[in-house]
């Protein structure tokens, strides 16, 4: 009888948490490695279930028993760290952007939220519904927060892009105006030179040279009194966002 005990002694895991009922041990893990419930918590929810285990006994049992559970406590594991991608990943090794920080950061939160509300609908433990259900309005108020900053982020953004449509919108009216004044001179003098002519035969060649003139001042002075009035808008742009 006594040897039929040591062989069924030998056939028990070493390890005390291991010989926890399936069911217990399997939530144990989950509760630590999907939720973070610390080893105290998890011992001191044990021991309310008529389990007397320790929190370093736990410590071990993760550390040794279940795969993965060195990234709760710090541990390095890099080699699969670096496999995983995150919405921030863009953001590493150029120029600091807060308008996509904001965003990989709103990103991020609704995704967690999401993972949250997921688990916590499909849990039966009361008291883990209601952990979570704390968890979750946590994160909904750090999304509240990223969400303001997001918005103040965009809020200058959004004020350009008003200002600038406004710009265009100008754009067709004023270089409208522009070329009607600068066509008007044009016309006037090209009548002039015509009405100097028909006063006068007598100099033909005058009145070559007066359209000359005024072709070349069509082609060089046209086009920059376009830029210019195009400017002048731009500029008042640019006063206004100062």
């Amino acid at each position: 009888m006594e040897r039929e005990n040591v062989q069924e002694r030998r056939r028990l895991p070493r390890c005390g948490v291991c010989r926890l009922p399936a069911e217990t041990l399997a939530e144990v893990e989950r509760e630590r490695l999907a939720w973070g419930l610390t080893y105290d918590e998890l011992a001191q929810r044990l021991h309310a279930s008529g389990h007397r285990t320790s929190s370093s006994s736990l410590r071990r049992h993760l550390r040794n028993h279940v795969r993965n559970s060195e990234f709760l406590d710090g541990e390095a594991a890099a080699e699969k760290a670096e496999d995983v991608t995150t919405p921030f990943d863009a953001l590493i090794g150029g120029a600091v952007d807060d308008r996509a920080i904001a965003d990989a950061t709103v990103r991020v939160l609704v995704e967690h939220l999401q993972s949250l509300e997921k688990t916590r609908r499909a849990t039966r433990d009361r008291f883990q519904a209601e952990r979570l259900t704390t968890r979750s309005l946590k994160e909904i108020a750090a999304l509240d927060r990223a969400l303001k900053r997001w918005e103040e982020v965009r809020k200058p953004r959004q004020e350009l892009l008003a200002k600038l449509t406004q710009t265009l919108d100008r754009i067709p009216d004023v270089i409208g105006q522009e070329y009607q004044a600068f066509m008007s001179d044009h016309l006037n003098v090209i009548d002039r030179a015509v009405d100097e002519h028909l006063r006068d035969y007598s100099y033909p060649d005058r009145l070559v040279r007066r359209l000359n003139e005024a072709k070349a001042d069509l082609r060089q002075n046209f086009g920059p009194r376009m830029i210019t009035a195009i400017r002048s808008i731009t500029q008042e742009t640019l006063d206004a966002l100062r």
